[in-house]
């Protein structure tokens, strides 16, 4: 196809999602090429053959629905995902075997399994040099935050066509932390948030995973109550979600640079600091530093308002959480919670968890230009600050659509 057309094909695109239209007719496309591997123009991010719901429609009331997108599109035997729907656990696993069988450098990795047997896989991006130091990002802890693996897979994807800018640095990702509560959300209770592990001396089953790690775990804040959806377990570290992620920790001892746990819909950017904690205290400034700079990269496409500042200030003091543990007793440099936002400044409605489908792209876009500023603290081990402020001035709408039509070009081979 040549490549003007091509070009114009992919502004029309964007140009439809920053008015919230539907994608166009892509009768005219054909097949591309990734890596020697043929796919065809069904698989191409943004772009349909046929205008289908990129909405939540019924899924919102009916636990076990799927759209027609997440039904009929993106699904092949070679792992390739779309990003224009949320994906199966089975999809998410397959696209990571699907990126490091295509890319040198990139391996599937399995820190542990679930309550219910399901691997805890990861991808890792490595040079092979151990003395690197990590970037590490954990989502997928809670089932019913859908767009936190899709996000984490588009990070995944775009580090590895930005590897070049990172060199130095391991980045390893983990996009479902949580796969019997993704699927049980997915399939039964759309609402699900904790675990699937049974409880002893109760008919309510799960626990809360960000409330099991041991820091905090007896806090007046934690759930004892089994039926709760924040029930912490009968004692830290007792599932072995939490177990995986702490061996895990445990074998990268003081290689971990920057830890980031990836949750939704709250949209803010948080990190330890709490009144007491003489490590968190001590490292304040580094933390402020690091979330500003994240959020004030945000110039498109979304333009979203992030909040930022210590955990316990932002939402109460955590008690039990990965973030606090990480950088507390883990040996992690620095943690921070990366909240996803459940709207954007074009939004009318807050979606909460029912984010539509159509924003994953937009999304997981300006989701990693935040990321990228990890990464490059991870690599360099410097943060300066670009900005004081919790959010940005809506950008100038042209420089945005280049600036987007340029991050899809760039990164649309990659898988």
């Amino acid at each position: 196809m040549d490549k003007v057309a091509y070009l114009f094909v992919l502004i029309n695109v964007v140009c439809a999602q920053y008015f919230e239209g539907y994608p166009p007719s892509t009768d005219g496309l054909r097949r591309i090429e990734v890596n020697g591997e043929t796919e065809s123009d069904s698989s191409l991010p943004y772009l349909s053959r046929n205008k289908r719901d990129y909405g939540f429609g019924a899924i919102q009331n009916k636990p076990g629905h799927q759209s027609a997108a997440a039904q009929n599109h993106g699904k092949s035997d070679n792992g390739f995902y779309d990003f224009l729907h949320y994906p199966s656990y089975n999809e998410i696993m397959a696209y990571l075997y699907r990126l490091a069988r295509l890319h040198e450098g990139v391996r599937v990795i399995t820190i542990g399994k679930s309550y219910e047997r399901r691997d805890i896989l990861g991808i890792e991006i490595t040079n092979g040099d151990r003395r690197n130091p990590i970037l590490f990002i954990e989502a997928g802890i809670h089932g019913r935050e859908w767009l936190v693996p899709t996000t984490a897979l588009f990070a995944i994807r775009s580090f590895i066509s930005d590897r070049a800018k990172f060199p130095n640095t391991d980045i390893i990702i983990i996009p479902v932390l949580n796969p019997d509560g993704y699927e049980y959300s997915r399939t039964t209770d759309r609402m699900w948030r904790k675990n699937r592990s049974k409880n002893s001396q109760s008919s309510c089953e799960g626990v809360d995973l960000n409330r099991n790690f041991d820091i905090k775990w007896k806090h007046r804040s934690q759930s004892r109550k089994p039926c709760d959806e924040t029930y912490s377990g009968p004692a830290a570290f007792s599932e072995p979600e939490t177990q995986a992620l702490k061996n895990f920790f445990e074998r990268n001892w003081n290689r971990i640079k920057i830890h980031i746990t990836m949750h939704s819909p709250v949209g803010s950017i948080m990190y330890p600091g709490g009144v007491g904690d003489s490590q968190a205290q001590s490292k304040k400034n580094i933390l402020s530093c690091l979330a500003q700079s994240a959020v004030s990269v945000l110039t498109q496409p979304q333009n979203t308002v992030y909040k930022v500042g210590p955990i316990d200030r932002l939402v109460g003091v955590a008690a039990g959480d990965s973030a606090y543990w990480s950088m507390i007793r883990g040996g992690s440099e620095t943690s921070f919670v990366l909240e996803l936002p459940g709207k954007a400044y074009r939004m009318a409605t807050y979606y909460g968890f029912h984010l539509p489908e159509k924003y994953i792209i937009p999304i997981g876009t300006e989701t990693y230009q935040m990321l990228s500023v990890f990464g490059r603290y991870a690599q360099t081990g410097k943060c300066s600050s670009k900005s004081n402020t919790q959010s940005k001035v809506r950008p100038n709408q042209k420089e945005g659509l280049i600036d987007e039509v340029t991050h899809f070009v760039s990164n649309l081979f990659v898988g």
